[in-house]
């Protein structure tokens, strides 16, 4: 038995593919992140009017976290915690609506828990979120600078901060990855991604997905086919990814 030739160009196309996954992986889990953070600005909103028009208290607070866990069961994201971080993070960026540009609104959501429990003043709210961005910084490295006052040591200068990664191979895009209220936020409502996926692709992609997986949740995939190149299904094919069905 004969060992298998590769092409000279094997390596190099290879190489090519692997970062076209990562990339495209990293643009649709920003997209997602980019929903959620802006879902929780929306909540946020709302609780903001509530507690300063009606006066809602932490009580009327508790119940609505327990209404929407009964409604959404298994999400841990409507906390009667996480809708204060919620109302906090409205208070903060009260703007963040009206420009999804701002660097808040691309961050992670730890992040700016960290950043609305640490700071008050909205100039250092929008120097830290900026900076976060520009250099990928991990929820540890912004609570270290934040700690260590560093826009007190560093101004505005980005060469004295660690050198500037591309985006998909920072700290912070490699916590994106594992971002637990990302997945909390994808099973929400369990058929809506497949609905979505069916909107997305094509009727014969979507077969295809189902006869290879037969049982397999098309959740996640069906969010990363939205973004992806037409009919690629992400991790739902254990063997070989579709482009437009077969043959």
């Amino acid at each position: 038995m004969t060992d298998l030739v590769l092409p000279e160009d094997y390596a190099s196309v290879l190489a090519d593919l692997k970062q076209r996954v990562r990339q495209a992986r990293y643009q649709a889990q920003r997209r997602v992140n980019a929903e959620l953070i802006a879902l929780y600005w929306q909540i946020g909103r709302v609780l903001v009017d509530r507690t300063d028009r009606a006066q809602w208290g932490d009580k009327v607070i508790t119940r609505l976290s327990e209404d929407l866990r009964a409604e959404f069961p298994g999400s841990t994201g409507f906390s009667p915690r996480n809708l204060l971080y919620m109302r906090s993070f409205a208070r903060a960026w009260p703007d963040l609506g009206a420009n999804a540009q701002q660097p808040a609104a691309r961050l992670q959501w730890g992040h700016l828990m960290v950043l609305v429990d640490k700071l008050g003043e909205r100039d250092l709210l929008d120097w830290y979120a900026a900076q976060a961005v520009t250099h990928g910084w991990s929820r540890a490295v912004l609570e270290h600078h934040i700690k260590t006052l560093a826009h007190t040591r560093f101004g505005t200068a980005p060469t004295n901060f660690d050198r500037i990664l591309s985006p998909d191979a920072s700290d912070l895009a490699q916590q994106l990855t594992k971002d637990p209220y990302i997945f909390d936020f994808l099973t929400i409502e369990p058929g809506y991604a497949e609905r979505l996926l069916v909107s997305l692709t094509s009727d014969r992609a979507l077969a295809e997905a189902r006869f290879r997986c037969p049982g397999w949740s098309l959740s996640f995939a069906a969010v990363l086919a939205g973004w992806w190149p037409v009919t690629f299904i992400w991790r739902a094919l254990p063997r070989a990814p579709v482009w437009g069905g077969r043959g």
